[in-house]
C-alpha cells in the first residue's frame, strides 16, 4: 500500500466503502495522519465526546446502527475509547 500523504482528508483515507475488502496486513501501523500525540490527544477527547451524542441521537431514532473497529498494536486497550463501548 501506497504511503498515504498528510494533507490528504483523514476521514477519506480511513473509511471502507460498502462492501470494500479489508487487510488490515497492508495498512501501515505507524501511521498517525500527520498528527502529534498531544493534539491527537485534545481531538480524540473531542470526537469521543461528539460519538457518545451521536449515539445516543442514533439509538433513540432506532433506525440504525454503526461498527466502529478499533485496532491496538499490542492487541490491548489500556484506555477504553467510550463508556459504551
Amino acid at each position: 500500500m501506497a504511503k498515504r500523504k498528510k494533507n490528504e482528508n483523514l476521514a477519506e483515507q480511513l473509511q471502507v466503502k460498502p462492501g470494500a475488502k479489508v487487510a488490515l496486513d497492508r495498512i501501515d501501523p505507524d501511521f498517525t495522519g500527520g498528527y502529534e500525540k498531544k493534539s491527537a490527544q485534545k481531538i480524540s477527547e473531542r470526537n469521543s465526546e461528539r460519538l457518545r451524542a451521536l449515539q445516543e441521537l442514533m439509538y433513540a431514532e432506532h433506525k440504525r446502527s454503526l461498527i466502529i473497529c478499533l485496532q491496538a498494536l499490542d492487541a490491548g486497550a489500556r484506555t477504553a475509547p467510550s463508556a459504551t463501548c
